[in-house]
């Protein structure tokens, strides 16, 4: 593989622009004129085929916000467990980690997280090098919206499954998130709350 990092003049994303004006914003033809998702334009439409939950489709579906969904069903903070953080190739221009955390609420694994993050961006990769960015901080710290993109869904007899991207100029995750069927099972003055098919939660958080 040719290293482009000789050249700096042309990245693939340009973080010199990045950093020097964090306060630039995208042309208002570029944004729709509602309150709507963010992700989208003006229309928003998220169907899953298979014998899924109303809950487990909004998990199967979620782009980017999947601690804040488990936060408010189960009106408790969700901590992300770092498992594994493998660096598995590492050239001048190009970098890949092998990475796995578990999410955890109620001091219950809600999720395992299995991800292949590729950088090729030799100013990112400097970032991460240098200045000890976290490879799981660089959406957040770059101020980037990757692109989202739902692959596969899947279920078995003990649990569900998505399979998606993100993606920024320079950065890509290949994710695979694991779940338990009983996920948003929950205990309530001694009653078993069931996530059924088909079936409106009624389950109301206590404030």
């Amino acid at each position: 593989m040719n290293s482009n990092c000789d050249h700096p003049t042309k990245p693939i994303c340009n973080m010199t622009k990045i950093n020097s004006n964090p306060q630039k914003r995208l042309s208002l033809d570029l944004v729709p004129s509602h309150l709507g998702d963010i992700m989208s334009s003006t229309e928003t439409a998220n169907t899953i085929t298979g014998n899924f939950t109303p809950l487990q489709r909004i998990v199967l579906t979620a782009n980017g916000n999947l601690q804040r969904i488990l936060s408010a069903f189960f009106n408790s903070k969700v901590s992300v467990i770092i498992i594994k953080n493998d660096l598995i190739v590492e050239q001048n221009d190009f970098i890949q980690y092998d990475r796995q955390v578990h999410l955890v609420c109620l001091d219950k694994i809600k999720c395992v997280a299995d991800s292949i993050v590729t950088v090729t961006d030799c100013q990112l990769i400097k970032l991460i090098k240098e200045n000890n960015i976290g490879i799981g901080q660089l959406f957040r710290y770059l101020n980037l919206l990757p692109e989202f993109k739902l692959l596969e869904v899947s279920k078995s007899e003990t649990g569900f499954s998505r399979k998606y991207t993100l993606q920024s100029p320079g950065i890509l995750c290949e994710l695979v998130e694991t779940f338990q069927n009983d996920l948003f099972n929950i205990e309530l003055d001694g009653e078993l709350k069931i996530d059924k098919v088909n079936e409106t939660p009624k389950y109301q958080a206590p404030l």
